[in-house]
């Protein structure tokens, strides 16, 4: 099978009516991977988390990524998180000045022959723990959040019965790199985030989502 076939048979996804804009033949556009981005911040809310060891720390310097869960609930291309006090990954953030990234990947297919050839994106910016929500704004996030996560329900912030203590958390990004699959079919690069964020706004007005 040709690679850029394999492109656009990993870039399908199982949750309809999420479907990367690739086609055989053609190599993707700065324009169709900003498109492809905003289509995994909305469809795909399962990423991985990156932080660094604040000086102080025994491993003071050395990255630290886990598992972490977005929803695109704020405007402007920003990410709706829920941050947790007790989670090492926010006590990082919180003691770096808010700094983070966060990465998203096309969900590989059983048959898919190579993980690498698949739509990928890493999100660099600020992490904001957000204080004294409005009572509306926090009804709206609430709401958005588990139609994303319905498990987000027991531990949504403010909650006095919910398993743990956490507050929202908005990641304001300033940078976004793209990786779209091979070279000589995917888009790899920066994709401009005011671009981003227009895209992400058309894709979450598409999907009915907030």
């Amino acid at each position: 099978m040709h690679v850029s076939a394999l492109v656009l048979v990993a870039a399908v996804v199982a949750a309809k009516p999420f479907q990367m804009s690739m086609q055989p033949s053609h190599r993707e556009t700065e324009a169709e991977a900003t498109t492809n981005a905003a289509r995994l911040a909305t469809h795909v809310t399962v990423g991985t988390m990156a932080s660094v060891f604040p000086e102080g720390s025994p491993s003071a310097g050395h990255p630290f990524a886990l598992m972490e869960s977005h929803a695109p609930c704020h405007p402007d291309g920003a990410l709706t998180f829920i941050s947790m006090p007790i989670s090492l990954m926010q006590r990082n953030v919180k003691a770096t000045g808010g700094r983070a990234s966060y990465a998203l990947a096309t969900p590989r297919r059983p048959w898919s022959h190579n993980e690498y050839a698949i739509p990928r994106v890493s999100f660099i910016g600020n992490l904001t723990v957000l204080e004294d929500v409005e009572e509306e704004e926090h009804e709206r996030l609430r709401e958005c959040f588990v139609s994303y996560h319905p498990d987000a329900k027991w531990w949504i912030p403010g909650d006095a019965d919910g398993a743990h203590t956490s507050r929202w958390a908005r990641m304001d990004v300033d940078s976004i790199y793209y990786v779209g699959g091979f070279g000589n079919v995917g888009w790899i690069g920066h994709i401009p985030v005011e671009n981003f964020a227009s895209a992400l706004e058309k894709e979450k007005k598409h999907k009915g989502k907030h």
